[in-house]
């Protein structure tokens, strides 16, 4: 890959992490370290919120929500990435699209991503992030058993 005379990769060829609108309420909710710990886990990467996050943020400020207009202001930070589509729908297809990894602490969001293969950071303890990225699903061929997903202990299930 080419790199810039600073020897940094020029923007478009750096990994790109999305934030879901949870991951902007962070560091006023829990004093997280969000930008240390993303570059700490993703050397270079370029931080992103979609276009469809600012107008949850938007919505959140117009509602009053706690924390939503220092949250709103924050993602005034990073750049915007146009999407027509909204909710986990404009993060998932944004992230499969540019191979992207998403930033969330919604477990659930983060089970449906992790099924799908997908690339994911998020919250593991009070001041850190995770990287997981989830198995390929297998396609099915006639004669062929897929094995079930290994099961996880109580222990590892509760660090989540």
């Amino acid at each position: 890959m080419a790199s810039s005379e600073h020897g940094a990769l020029p923007r478009k060829d750096r990994p790109r992490v999305l934030l879901d609108t949870n991951a902007l309420f962070l560091p006023f909710t829990r004093h997280f370290p969000l930008e240390r710990e993303v570059t700490r886990l993703v050397e270079g990467a370029v931080i992103e919120v979609p276009q469809s996050v600012r107008g949850e943020l938007d919505r959140l400020v117009l509602r009053g929500r706690g924390y939503a207009r220092a949250a709103r202001s924050y993602a005034e930070r990073f750049p915007v990435t146009p999407t027509d589509l909204r909710g986990d729908a404009a993060l998932e297809t944004l992230a499969r699209d540019l191979g992207a990894i998403i930033l969330t602490a919604d477990r659930e969001l983060r089970r449906r991503l992790h099924a799908k293969g997908m690339k994911i950071l998020f919250p593991r303890g009070e001041k850190h992030l995770a990287f997981a990225q989830g198995p390929h699903p297998r396609k099915e061929r006639p004669g062929r058993r897929v094995p079930p997903h290994p099961r996880r202990s109580r222990a590892d299930r509760d660090d989540d």
